[in-house]
């Protein structure tokens, strides 16, 4: 509340816990807490921060047999639940870019050895999936083409994953509710 009252905001993200993102019971709320901000910020976007799956040794994975399975029923509660909202102003295809990513030889299976992108089976790795994260939002939010976007991360991130990122961003601004399998799988 506090933070929404400092000071007049032109975007305000909301999304949901990433534990209950796949339900639309886990929307319950979700008109309450948008009237709440808008009634806090009455000229600011709204943008819904769209997550990604859980890989599937996290302990809150569930009833999916995949990780694909798992972003489906994401999508289909955004679909359902969040874009028909006429006061929410998008949502951001993060979870799409990370998805995109994990089609690539980043994440090597399901398995919790070899995953770039992630801590802890739920939160991103500092470096490249932060990256990609970071890049999807400026990307959505600016319009701009991740290819076109100066590289201050080369000294970080290598060239051959800054690639797989870029192409991760690229297809989810392009393909934001569904996952595109990366051309660098090897």
């Amino acid at each position: 509340e506090t933070i929404l009252k400092e000071k007049t905001w032109d975007i305000v993200v909301t999304q949901n816990n990433p534990n209950s993102a796949y339900y639309k019971t886990g929307f319950y709320d979700f008109d309450n807490v948008i009237s709440y901000i808008r009634n806090k910020q009455p000229n600011a976007e709204i943008i819904w921060f769209t997550t990604w799956a859980l890989r599937t040794y996290n302990k809150y994975f569930g009833q999916f047999d995949t990780e694909a399975e798992m972003f489906e029923a994401i999508v289909n509660c955004v679909q359902s639940e969040v874009i028909p909202n006429e006061e929410i102003h998008s949502a951001a295809p993060v979870g799409t870019a990370i998805m995109n990513a994990k089609s690539s030889y980043l994440v090597a299976g399901d398995a919790a050895s070899g995953d770039s992108l992630y801590r802890d089976g739920t939160h991103l790795s500092y470096d490249v999936g932060y990256y990609i994260a970071a890049l999807s939002w400026y990307c959505h939010i600016t319009g701009q083409n991740p290819y076109d976007v100066e590289d201050t991360f080369s000294d970080i991130i290598p060239s051959d994953i800054m690639d797989v990122a870029l192409e991760s961003v690229d297809n989810a601004i392009r393909n934001p509710y569904e996952i595109t399998q990366s051309i660098y799988t090897g």
